[in-house]
């Protein structure tokens, strides 16, 4: 006894016709008479019989056809997709990409997967790193470099820091700063443990400039401390262009070059190696890929006008 030879039978005796049956079922009346056929043989029992206004459920029909709705209404409730169960994934941002990229990404997630909860903690990547690693976050977003035992370190994108200023300074009288007229400058910047810290870093002791020479006035772990600083004239700092685009486009911040240094640095996604992640987590981190790269974001908001 197979679900489609009881679908058929209940649909013959509901329309009053084999054919009228099969119609409703997509069926040809053929199909539809092979498969009642196949019922009344593996039950040993006839089960329609023609009538005046068509066929009929005989007595043993009448009894089968109760057990078969039954069947019928069971069979469906389980093949009926249940409510999707709420996933949660919590996020780890540094101050950077909790400006932009990271909460539209998240935003993105819950438009494809609006049963997943995420929870965003924004904070410096050491302080990250530690609720990572004790099970806390289940990924954390971060610029590098970063190379640590036990982490799933994955690049989804790339940048360089570039030297800003405030606009109220003139600094744009001169092309570009030396580096010894850049190390006597005072600095707001993000402290040591910041994976940006650590490119800013990592690029001087490339170009022989040693890190301790840098004139730092302030450190904090703020984005928007740090830039109402700068703005203000207190020192210089080093960020990606994209975390202080308002600030040029309101023409209170300046872009300014160093010659012959440079810092690039790449954006990470970072989990724990013994930990696997959830899916949930696999979009969202392509999602903020996307988002970093401006040729794959512009192309997704193609898709979504």
């Amino acid at each position: 006894m197979r679900l489609e030879q009881l679908e058929a039978f209940c649909a013959a005796v509901r329309t009053g016709s084999i054919s009228g049956g099969a119609r409703s079922l997509g069926l040809t009346q053929a199909a539809a008479s092979q498969r009642i056929k196949a019922l009344e043989e593996d039950l040993g029992v006839q089960l329609l019989a023609r009538g005046p206004g068509g066929v009929v459920p005989t007595p043993a029909g009448d009894e089968i056809l109760r057990v078969a709705l039954r069947a019928i209404a069971l069979l469906r409730q389980v093949e009926r997709p249940h409510p999707a169960q709420p996933v949660t994934v919590r996020v780890g941002a540094t101050p950077v990409l909790a400006a932009d990229a990271v909460p539209q990404a998240l935003l993105a997630l819950r438009t494809v997967a609006p049963e997943v909860v995420t929870s965003l903690q924004i904070g410096v990547l050491d302080e990250l790193l530690r609720d990572l690693e004790d099970g806390t976050l289940h990924i954390v977003y971060a610029e590098g470099p970063l190379d640590r035992p036990g982490l799933r370190v994955t690049t989804i994108g790339r940048d360089t820091l570039r030297l800003v200023g405030s606009a109220a300074d003139v600094w744009n009288v001169r092309p570009a700063l030396s580096p010894e007229e850049w190390l006597e400058q005072p600095h707001v910047l993000f402290p040591t443990g910041c994976g940006l810290r650590r490119a800013l870093h990592a690029a001087m002791v490339s170009a022989g400039l040693p890190p301790e020479h840098l004139q730092v006035r302030a450190e904090f772990s703020s984005l928007e401390a740090i830039q109402t600083l700068v703005e203000t004239g207190v020192g210089l700092t080093w960020l990606p262009r994209r975390a202080v685009r308002r600030g040029l486009q309101a023409g209170t911040l300046q872009l300014l070059d160093v010659r012959g240094f440079r810092v690039e640095f790449p954006y990470l996604a970072l989990s724990r190696s013994a930990r696997p992640l959830p899916p949930a987590a696999v979009r969202l981190t392509s999602l903020v890929a996307d988002l970093l790269d401006h040729r794959r974001a512009a192309r997704r908001r193609r898709q979504l006008v």
